[in-house]
């Protein structure tokens, strides 16, 4: 490889973030990391990208979930470790929570993390249930499609059910915004449930017919707390299968803290099992950022 040059980034050109986007495979990146390189200088994300002879090889992208930086890297192994530590150098901060690339963890990536310590770990599952039989939609579930004149009362509702989960719970109309404006949203694959005039359940339906109009997912699937214990979950997950079914959908993904065992067990039930994972480490970096200074 030619000599590597290192850029800190707060914007970024049409040319360099398709090439960032396209970096390891098909899907390198989180959804909400692929936002912070299409939209970086509104959204004051950070991003380090790594060249060899002029060809970016390798990125870092850093986005910040309320007071807490979440970290992750894409392409060229050792290159990648570089586009790393000088991230954790720009950012300089005492915790972040960085996620690791779908190939894992390696001594370049470790060497890079010199003078972290795991807080603790996190591993997302990915599930995955086929539609070869068309699930019926629930016959007594009374639901509606999303209007938006539900949104504040939603936002309310999704926040309150997601309370404490670093990503889910802490959505504004600036996120629903964001999420929304996205070429696959479809708010008739968004079904939302009442109690009179609250939404107490809900489960967010996405296909994006331009990558892979057979698959879809589950893009959030919530009930409040006060209206648990009421099957909701069951019916709405039953629900949104429906929906995405009538729309040609053969598979239909989810992803689900591994510590959830109350929705896996749901899922279980519904037909859905474990195909991967990714792992998301809180690091303390106070000593790497000392270091560094």
């Amino acid at each position: 490889m030619e000599p590597l040059t290192v850029d800190r980034c707060t914007a970024l050109g049409a040319d360099a973030v398709t090439s960032a986007l396209g970096l390891g495979g098909p899907k390198p990146w989180s959804e909400h990391k692929m936002l912070g390189l299409m939209n970086l200088e509104r959204r004051g994300d950070r991003v380090v990208l790594v060249r060899s002879d002029g060809t970016i090889v390798a990125a870092a992208v850093a986005a910040r979930h309320e007071d807490l930086w979440n970290v992750e890297v894409a392409g060229d192994r050792q290159a990648r470790a570089r586009a790393l530590g000088e991230l954790l150098e720009w950012l300089a901060v005492d915790a972040l929570q960085f996620w690791l690339p779908p190939d894992g963890d390696d001594l370049w990536l470790e060497s890079a993390r010199v003078g972290c310590s795991v807080l603790h770990e996190r591993t997302i599952l990915h599930l995955e249930r086929s539609l070869a039989t068309h699930p019926p939609q629930p016959a007594d579930l009374q639901v509606t499609s999303w209007n938006d004149d539900d949104l504040d009362a939603w936002i309310a509702a999704n926040n309150e059910a997601f309370a404490g989960h670093l990503e889910q719970g802490v959505w504004t109309r600036a996120t629903f915004a964001e999420r929304s404006s996205a070429p696959w949203f479809d708010p008739s694959l968004f079904v939302v449930h009442h109690d009179g005039n609250v939404v107490d359940a809900w489960c967010w339906c996405k296909v994006d017919t331009a990558t892979d109009p057979d698959r879809g997912e589950i893009y959030v699937i919530g009930v409040t707390p006060d209206h648990q214990g009421r099957r909701l979950g069951s019916g709405l997950l039953e629900a949104g299968c429906a929906a995405m079914a009538s729309r040609g959908v053969r598979t239909v993904d989810l992803f689900v803290e591994s510590t959830n065992s109350a929705a896996l067990a749901l899922y279980a039930r519904h037909g859905f099992t474990t195909v991967g994972a990714v792992r998301a480490l809180h690091l303390d970096t106070a000593q790497h950022s000392a270091s560094a200074d």
